[in-house]
């Protein structure tokens, strides 16, 4: 079970929970924040090497590569590094959707008092495959993004880019850090953890062969509980299968010997521990962030940053370490910045300039949204 909150220190109160952990949380500085459906201020728990939120640090990195590429002239490389930027966000969104799945089924829920485990299939369970299978497409994506720059930039390749050509380029080169993580990830089946290429076997099987990632128990949840000082605590885990050479044989539809196994159900049923689908997906993700930020060391990609005067601002919103909002506008008539009082939060920005709105409006909510997290 992995807990997403508002609370400043959780960390303290479920330490003492060894099997609960901790990805990130979301904060709210004002109280018109608590009422968007969708947070302005998520952040994963990893951080990068400047102790910022991991995600959030190459959003706007890698935004900041694209701006300064498209500024040289360089166009494909400014595509594909602006595409990594906005996979990154897509992802950091997704997996808040994710969570918010998980939140939503466990009120409902009780805690099994005899230590018994069942799995339930309805429509929270169902709700969570949803987004669970939805978020492995964005990592997929994400992926993808990755590994064509490493392809054309790091290792200077030309023509399309493919997986299969990418390995064999990964298995000629020496003395990449970035490399070696990849291969660690997606192709070194000896000293390799396959993280990511294990992630590719499940959104394959979800996606594309059955619709959901686990052939024997589908899309269904546990209710588990955890004890500690503050007594018995609901964990629920959307378990994920454990035999992934069983999955790739359903994955390349040679096998679905699995389907309605009844010994297959039990042997799974009584394993230990059970790999919960968030939580693996989490670590996919922090681990495609890694390889993006060794990727962007190893380059020695500096990002550069569009430059704003007062002229270039139509109307902005400003909030402080405090949460509070100031909201300008441009006066039409004067000509001068006005604050002006609204009755709502808007994190938004609005510039009169010839430069790429997108890669500058990034950003501008970056800037606002350091402000908030400060």
């Amino acid at each position: 079970m992995l807990i997403w909150s508002a609370l400043n220190g959780p960390e303290d109160i479920l330490s003492f929970y060894p099997e609960i952990r901790i990805i990130g949380r979301t904060r709210f500085s004002t109280v018109e924040d608590m009422k968007e459906s969708i947070s302005p201020n998520f952040a994963i728990r990893s951080t990068s090497h400047s102790n910022q939120c991991l995600a959030f640090n190459q959003h706007t990195f890698w935004s900041g590569v694209a701006n300064g590429f498209s500024q040289d002239g360089a166009a494909e490389s400014a595509h594909i590094c602006r595409r990594l930027s906005t996979q990154i966000i897509k992802s950091t969104r997704r997996l808040e959707k994710l969570s918010l799945s998980y939140r939503s089924a466990l009120p409902s829920q009780k805690i099994p008092e005899d230590g018994s485990v069942s799995f339930q299939q309805d429509k929270f369970a169902s709700n969570i495959g949803n987004e669970f299978g939805s978020f492995l497409d964005d990592l997929y994506g994400l992926r993808d993004a990755i590994n064509v720059i490493v392809y054309k930039i790091l290792l200077g390749k030309e023509g399309s880019f493919s997986t299969s050509a990418l390995k064999k380029a990964v298995a000629a080169c020496e003395l990449s850090p970035t490399v070696d993580l990849i291969n660690a990830a997606m192709f070194d089946d000896v000293d390799g953890d396959l993280i990511i290429s294990k992630m590719s076997t499940y959104r394959g099987v979800a996606l594309h062969s059955m619709g959901t990632s686990n052939p024997v128990t589908l899309d269904s949840l546990m209710i588990k509980s955890v004890s500690g000082p503050l007594g018995k605590i609901a964990r629920l885990v959307y378990p994920l299968y454990d035999d992934i050479t069983q999955l790739k044989e359903i994955e390349a539809g040679k096998s679905f010997r699995l389907i309605h196994n009844r010994d297959e159900f039990e042997r799974f049923a009584k394993l230990d521990n059970h790999l919960d689908g968030m939580e693996f997906a989490y670590d996919c993700f922090v681990r495609l962030l890694q390889i993006a930020e060794s990727l962007g060391i190893e380059l020695r990609l500096e990002p550069r940053h569009i430059q704003l005067t007062d002229r270039d601002i139509l109307k902005a919103t400003f909030t402080d370490d405090n949460g509070n909002v100031v909201h300008l506008e441009r006066d039409p008539i004067s000509g001068a910045l006005k604050e002006r009082i609204e009755s709502h939060f808007q994190l938004s920005a609005i510039v009169n300039f010839h430069q790429d709105y997108r890669v500058w409006n990034s950003y501008f909510a970056g800037y606002n949204q350091r402000l908030l997290v400060a």
